[in-house]
């Protein structure tokens, strides 16, 4: 989870960089809500394109996930919803009976896709707020899905 962390650091930091000697303002950083709850950056690679990752806490470890979000229904100037697909990994911690009434923590990374579906209001290109439905499927001794909720913001540098 270190190296993942630190490759986001580092990409970021070249993002900031990238957009900061931009004539137009393409990157945007901010906060998610809920699943998941963290810091989220956001390039714009076109008019319907863009780049986006989350790094944060999830209900018992860390989260990360990248991916493409594709703006595919402009419903007025503002307002347009979305959809894409990203990479996942999800720090989980599970709890195994050891003997009666003892239990041992052990926690490790599950890796998955990320699919959400949402709406964006962009603003003149200076802040962005979000809500969208993310289905999560998880590989690890198995499949698991579940389904999640986030609401937040961008201000694009």
């Amino acid at each position: 989870m270190k190296k993942i962390i630190l490759s986001v650091v580092i990409l970021s930091c070249f993002a900031i960089t990238k957009g900061l000697y931009s004539e137009e303002k393409k990157l945007g950083l901010g906060i998610s809500l809920f699943y998941p709850t963290g810091i989220t950056f956001k390039y714009k690679w076109d008019q319907k394109m863009s780049i986006e990752s989350t790094l944060g806490i999830f209900q018992d470890g860390a989260y990360f996930h990248a991916g493409v979000l594709y703006d595919f229904y402009q419903i007025n100037q503002g307002l347009k919803l979305y959809t894409g697909g990203a990479f996942l990994m999800q720090e989980r911690t599970r709890k195994q009976k050891i003997f009666r009434g003892i239990f041992e923590e052990n926690k490790s990374l599950y890796p998955g896709v990320r699919v959400p579906f949402g709406l964006v209001y962009y603003e003149k290109n200076e802040w962005d707020l979000f809500g969208e439905i993310n289905l999560n499927l998880l590989a690890k001794d198995g499949l698991d899905a579940n389904i999640g909720i986030a609401i937040g913001f961008h201000f694009y540098l």
